[in-house]
């Protein structure tokens, strides 16, 4: 049976699939405090921030989800490789927000030795 927090996770989703994306906030949020252990859900509040416009908020999440996140699982399981690329491509894009333009293109970076390839193409168009 999944806990109440992986609960108020999976609604974010479905809110976000229907871009209602301050209901989405407020359901990760919930979920953040049930259990703050689940790196994935500091990923998404990160990127819900991002789209709508708390950047300085989406680089502390994806900073906590990024650091918390479990290297081991990279070398097993794809998708878990494609959410850390997206996150490393997502907090570039917050800081270029923000003016850090060093920090995001060592963050579109590593977001291409993770095999993202939109990431490859932000390098080429910011980081030359």
């Amino acid at each position: 049976r999944p806990s109440e927090a992986v609960i108020y996770s999976n609604r974010a989703v479905f809110k976000i699939k229907h871009k209602d994306y301050l209901g989405a906030k407020q359901d990760v949020t919930k979920a953040i405090e049930l259990d703050s252990s689940i790196y994935f859900n500091f990923i998404v509040r990160g990127e819900l921030k991002y789209l709508l416009k708390d950047f300085d908020g989406c680089i502390k999440d994806l900073n906590k989800g990024i650091n918390d996140f479990p290297i081991n699982d990279i070398k097993y399981i794809t998708q878990s490789k494609q959410n850390l690329a997206d996150a490393y491509k997502n907090r570039g894009f917050a800081e270029m927000e923000v003016k850090e333009f060093k920090k995001a293109c060592e963050d579109f970076a590593k977001a291409v030795e993770l095999a993202n390839e939109e990431a490859k193409e932000l390098l080429k168009k910011h980081c030359n």
